[in-house]
């Protein structure tokens, strides 16, 4: 499939205890922004230091081959934002050339080399789950592109190294993640069971107007309501061990609403998006809304993760934020992620790891894939 070029072209856990087994040394000395302590910094501020980056990461995937989620080049050990700068992971230097070429445009990008790809991370990641799955509660997995490792997650609190994998695998213990299912972005809509969900965005899809949210607890021509009224049924949904993403596209057949690119922020104060970033990269900040939870203030932490429930994968291409401020709460399921005002995510859900809050979404980019084009102004 042919990808979009989306607009723009585009602590760690306590107790996370990681397997590590790759190292990196800089392939490009120069410097374009100074370490901060960036959870302080305000996130529209924040917005206006990492927006260039987060257009150069947006070019960055628009690149890559596209078969129900990326295809990566055997080269690439992933991409993660430090401030201002965009840092591309690559294991031949060879290849620097070719990226930089491709970001000639954008002066706050970085080369650094690393030992592992992100195609052989993934795969290790994946045949550690089939190994061990039902030996432990493993509830995610995924690459950590910023330390050229694989993380697992898994309830056993009590768990120590496991002698099966030779000590080359070390895990992080967390809780399970639950998925929060209870005509502005960020308004409450309810589906045919009666549980409650936040509407992500207005938009077009296959030439008709339509909402997005959550997957989750919803089946296709199921009815959805809003404030007693029926809006539309679901036309398609995506929520699947077997494929990428949480979120379901509403068919709107109530024309009694127009179309809109308002969204709520806290106190019920509407902004408009004014754009869309498919790819939202590794630390870059933002906030996501709920109807109950409201915003909150979130830095990503994870990429590609597949949650797992019982032994078995439950949604794939999951992107994880670590919550600075607020909260997410039951009922939050199908709300927006937003970067200043570009929609970025449909949320899934969330766990908890050492008394933080961290929160699961699906980057926008599968929604855009399936064929909705979300509303902007």
């Amino acid at each position: 499939m042919n990808k979009k070029i989306l607009l723009c072209l585009g602590l760690v856990f306590a107790t996370l205890i990681v397997f590590i087994i790759g190292k990196r040394e800089n392939a490009n000395a120069s410097k374009c922004g100074d370490k901060a302590e960036y959870d302080m910094i305000d996130g529209e501020e924040m917005y206006e230091y990492q927006k260039n980056a987060l257009c150069a990461n947006e070019k960055l995937y628009s690149s890559f081959e596209w078969d129900d989620t990326y295809v990566y080049p055997d080269e690439f050990g992933g991409a993660y934002l430090e401030f201002d700068v965009l840092h591309v992971l690559l294991t031949d230097k060879s290849a620097i050339n070719k990226y930089k070429d491709l970001l000639h445009e954008y002066d706050c990008v970085k080369y650094d080399i690393v030992e592992y790809s992100y195609n052989e991370l993934n795969r290790l990641a994946e045949d550690t789950f089939e190994k061990l799955k039902n030996k432990y509660n493993i509830t995610s997995y995924y690459v950590d592109m910023e330390n050229n490792n694989v993380v697992i997650s898994i309830t056993d609190e009590k768990f120590k190294d496991d002698d099966e994998c030779d000590g080359l695998v070390h895990f992080v213990i967390e809780t399970p993640v639950t998925e929060e299912s209870t005509i502005i972005s960020g308004s409450s809509i309810i589906n045919a069971s009666g549980s409650g969900f936040t509407l992500a965005a207005n938009g077009i899809y296959n030439g008709n107007q339509a909402y997005l949210t959550c997957g989750h607890s919803m089946s296709t021509e199921m009815p959805i309501y809003y404030s007693s009224s029926i809006i539309g049924y679901i036309a398609m949904k995506r929520y699947s061990g077997t494929q990428n993403g949480d979120f379901s596209i509403i068919r709107k057949t109530n024309y009694s609403y127009d179309l809109t690119s308002e969204y709520y922020r806290s106190g019920y104060n509407v902004y408009n998006f004014t754009m869309t970033y498919g790819n939202p990269p590794l630390n870059s900040y933002g906030y996501k809304y709920g109807k109950n939870g409201g915003q909150a203030y979130y830095k990503i932490t994870g990429l590609n993760i597949t949650v797992t429930s019982n032994g078995v994968a439950k949604c794939k291409g999951m992107t994880k934020a670590k919550l600075i401020n607020g909260v997410t709460l039951d009922g939050d399921s199908g709300g927006f992620y937003r970067s200043g005002n570009a929609l970025v995510g449909v949320h899934h859900g969330s766990n908890t790891s050492d008394g933080y809050t961290y929160v699961f979404f699906t980057p926008y980019v599968y929604p855009n894939e399936a064929g909705f084009i979300a509303t902007i102004n």
